[in-house]
């Protein structure tokens, strides 16, 4: 199978007009007057940012969900994405054809979760692992993007759902010996898998979102990492409370079977949990809880901004912990 069929056989039923049925090389899409584009992009490649081989629907999956998450932090809707694929050299025959159609379902299963189409792309062979990207286009009204940039001395500093469980989900798929030596509950493997392999972009938080935080950072590596972020694009300092910070259940257990404090640590600081970490003044606590309920989605407040800079961890005690390394390295 060759580009053209490919693109004509699984991306075209995928397009929207934006995407002038992928005949053109271009998209075109026109805003409305009162609105602002939010661009987002990401890249994930073979052995890096998931497993040798893997090459179908839980790929492009979490393709969609990384980009998606970005969005989620700006309190924008997504509209459409351009793709680009190098797909590996040594797949061939039936077999690319059959990874391309598992892709490109999972393109198709996170497009009609969310509503949002394929505006175009390319597609290309390489000799080297198989490469993936998508520049993501989202909308927001005129000035309503929430930025990392606004966080006010008084702040509560708040996250979405549980931290963790996808750094355990990462541990179970790459060497699952020691977490299956804790003998751990059927339904914990299932909740640390389920948070690695198919994360849940915040999406459908947005509007409370705008109507109440101040600043805010999709976590993608590591929690204190991306206070950080906030806390240098606000020019202040956010203390984040140790142990009010979320754990699923299943994290929780594991965390006590460790010295709990080393271990909350590793959870806050391993990334890839895509849940939202934002700041938003006390007299919006009510509409932040209840907008969460109305989405059955958890939210925790875990810290307060104030004059300064940086991030600190206090422990149980309200001492300031040492962190050595608050999330993922690209480097």
């Amino acid at each position: 199978m060759n580009e053209f069929d490919w693109i004509q056989t699984y991306l075209r039923p995928l397009a929207g007009p934006e995407g002038l049925n992928l005949l053109d090389d271009a998209a075109i899409y026109s805003p409305r007057d009162n609105q602002d584009l939010i661009l987002t992009q990401d890249t994930l490649i073979e052995g890096v940012h998931f497993f040798k081989g893997e090459y179908g629907a839980g790929t492009a999956s979490r393709l969609m969900a990384v980009n998606l998450s970005d969005l989620a932090a700006k309190g924008a809707r997504p509209i459409g994405y351009l793709l680009s694929i190098a797909w590996p050299n040594h797949l061939s025959g039936s077999e690319l054809q059959n990874w391309m159609a598992a892709f490109s379902k999972g393109l198709k299963t996170e497009q009609e979760r969310f509503g949002f189409s394929l505006f175009g792309g390319d597609t290309v062979k390489t000799d080297g692992p198989m490469s993936i990207s998508a520049t993501f286009i989202g909308v927001v009204s005129k000035g309503e993007a929430v930025l990392r940039s606004g966080a006010k001395i008084g702040d509560g500093v708040w996250v979405t759902g549980n931290i963790g469980d996808a750094y355990l989900g990462l541990q179970l798929a790459q060497d699952p010996s020691e977490i299956l030596a804790s003998n751990p509950k059927p339904e914990d493997l299932w909740t640390w898998e389920a948070a690695f392999r198919h994360p849940t972009p915040r999406l459908l938080f947005r509007k409370t979102l705008r109507s109440t935080a101040t600043a805010c950072a999709d976590i993608s590596d590591g929690l204190l990492s991306e206070a950080g972020h906030i806390a240098k694009a606000s020019q202040k300092r956010l203390t984040i409370n140790l142990h009010d910070i979320p754990l699923s259940s299943a994290s929780s257990w594991w965390s006590k079977l460790k010295e709990e404090e080393t271990a909350i640590v590793s959870l806050a600081t391993a990334g890839d949990d895509y849940e939202l970490l934002f700041t938003a003044p006390p007299e919006k606590d009510a509409l932040v809880i209840s907008g969460a309920a109305k989405l059955n989605l958890r939210v925790s407040k875990i810290g307060i901004v104030s004059d300064g800079q940086g991030v600190g961890c206090l422990d149980s005690n309200g001492n300031c912990l040492t962190i050595e390394r608050s999330g993922y390295s690209h480097d």
